[in-house]
């Protein structure tokens, strides 16, 4: 097989997020298994990044679960943090204000994090690999949470790779 050129990622997450809804529809769901069909047209495997409520949905569990069982792509983790339980306020108002994953303190940022995760596992039946926090968060802390391997290594290799001298 050669070598991976790209990854294409899928933030599979509610309808129309931005807009800041109170009730979370994930009626986009049903529209995935078109997109699939293209990316298989063209031999990619995408990874679709699944959050809480994506997790929920049957129609994309099911749509996940075809996927992972035909080895078409892959499913991950990703964490919007304003609506993934425990619901812990960090704002008068979350839904609006949407704050990141690592501005929560770290208790609540690594209970959100195992929610998420075990709940896709539970429903996938298969370990989530992949993740990425809504809008990017990620620093130190959030890489120590999720197992990347060893941290420290991450840490030095991206430090000395991107110069990213924020992940210490």
């Amino acid at each position: 097989m050669p070598d991976t050129a790209f990854i294409i990622t899928i933030d599979a997450e509610g309808d129309n997020l931005w807009a800041r809804p109170r009730q979370i529809t994930t009626r986009n769901a049903r529209y995935l298994p078109r997109f699939q069909a293209l990316c298989e047209r063209f031999r990619f495997k995408p990874v679709y990044l699944a959050n809480y409520e994506m997790a929920l949905s049957s129609t994309f569990v099911e749509f996940a679960r075809d996927v992972v069982a035909r080895d078409a792509g892959e499913i991950g983790m990703h964490l919007h943090a304003w609506n993934s339980p425990p619901l812990e306020p960090l704002t008068r108002d979350d839904f609006h204000y949407q704050p990141y994953l690592i501005e929560f303190p770290e208790p609540v940022m690594r209970e959100k994090i195992k929610t998420v995760t075990g709940l896709l596992e539970e429903r996938l039946d298969q370990p989530m690999i992949s993740h990425r926090a809504g809008r990017w968060a990620f620093d130190a802390r959030y890489a120590a949470m999720r197992a990347f391997g060893n941290p420290t290594v991450l840490k030095e290799d991206t430090r000395n790779t991107w110069g990213w001298i924020w992940l210490s």
